[in-house]
């Protein structure tokens, strides 16, 4: 990385503009995914109808709070990699304050869900009927997610959360050993999501990431026709 003055250059702003919208990003998509999934057995209704709101949602808030820093010029060098340079207030308020609120309102609104889905479940009880039977076990195994996302996101970024505060405290007197686990753990969130999906959601996705697997869907994309078809109408 570039050293002295190189730092506020085009390539460091980029960075810390980047490091903020995909943070926030992040953030958004595991709110949609909670939303998602409880909207899913509350209404037991489908949610394509907001796949466009989603991807809105998903992106818009982080590229907003994201251009503040960059209209006021405030990123820069900040510790191991660039984001916002100095300002601990501007840190906290377009960042570390808004996450951990809406961390605090996953945990409600997960608790909310599993009382909806076990109130709902608690109805049938008593009688067996095949169809309750089926939309139980939907019920249960969609809300057994909604639990990870916020836990393992909460873990991912509690050390960084306690760097920065030690950062703004302490300022120019890092803790060596709580930079490492910052740089250790901050990158986790991406892949630490992932394995909760593939291990609670869709565990056939693990058998399909194999160097067979993977070479199978690569050929497939790469010799499937371009061509528009029809559909055969059986009547």
């Amino acid at each position: 990385m570039a050293r002295g003055n190189e730092y506020h250059d085009f390539l460091c702003q980029a960075e810390g503009f980047l490091f903020t919208w995909t943070d926030w990003a992040v953030l958004m998509w595991v709110c949609i995914i909670t939303f998602n999934v409880g909207y899913n057995v509350i209404t037991m209704a489908p949610s394509h109808k907001f796949e466009r709101v989603y991807f809105v949602l998903g992106w818009g808030p982080g590229l907003v709070v994201a251009s503040i820093p960059a209209w006021t010029g405030d990123y820069g060098p900040s510790g191991m990699w660039c984001w916002i340079e100095g300002s601990h207030l501007m840190r906290f308020l377009l960042w570390y304050a808004p996450m951990v609120l809406i961390l605090i309102g996953l945990f409600v609104s997960n608790s909310y869900v599993f009382r909806r889905v076990h109130a709902k479940v608690g109805k049938w009880r008593g009688t067996y009927r095949p169809e309750h039977e089926a939309e139980d076990n939907f019920l249960v195994a969609e809300v057994q997610t909604l639990k990870y996302y916020p836990v393992v996101y909460l873990v991912c970024i509690i050390v960084p959360l306690i760097d920065r505060i030690q950062n703004a405290m302490r300022e120019g007197t890092p803790v060596y050993e709580l930079v490492v686990l910052h740089v250790v753990s901050d990158p986790l969130i991406g892949i630490a999501n992932a394995i909760v999906y593939g291990v609670h959601t869709d565990r056939d996705v693990w058998w399909l990431c194999t160097p067979a697997g993977i070479e199978r869907a690569c050929s497939s994309w790469c010799t499937r026709s371009r061509h528009v078809q029809e559909y055969q109408i059986v009547a």
